[in-house]
């Protein structure tokens, strides 16, 4: 396992029933990469409490005209995104689709280190 972490939601591990000590739960490589993946395309530039320079502004594209030009963009501010932000992997393809009021994102990549072949499938709602 090369990478542990929080991931969300919290897992929270209880001992024993008669315990009222509770622990978190940690994560390994492709829970936590999948889980700060999802938050960090989900999360709105400017949103996150003492860091609002995280995440990416994917979802703001949503009211946006059904073209060619509102994928690129999509696809432009995601990989943005991945490269500032989530260090730990390549990635390998990305598509988007947009149907109704939402965009499906499938998103190949590797971990880094490990070199795990992962897809990840976002659904964005407006």
């Amino acid at each position: 396992m090369l990478y542990t972490g929080l991931a969300f939601p919290l897992i929270l591990i209880s001992p024993d029933s008669n315990s009222s000590t509770v622990t978190v739960g940690l994560s390994n490589d492709t829970v936590l990469i999948k889980s700060n993946l999802l938050l960090l395309l989900e999360t709105v530039v400017g949103n996150r409490p003492f860091n609002r320079l995280y995440g990416s502004v994917v979802t703001e594209l949503l009211g946006e005209p059904n073209d060619d030009v509102l994928l690129a963009l999509a696809r432009y501010y995601t990989v943005d995104a991945i490269k500032k932000w989530e260090p730990k992997v390549n990635l390998k393809g990305l598509n988007y689709f947009r149907y109704q009021e939402k965009l499906r994102l499938i998103l190949q990549y590797y971990i880094k280190g490990s070199g795990e072949l992962q897809t990840l499938q976002i659904e964005i709602n407006n």
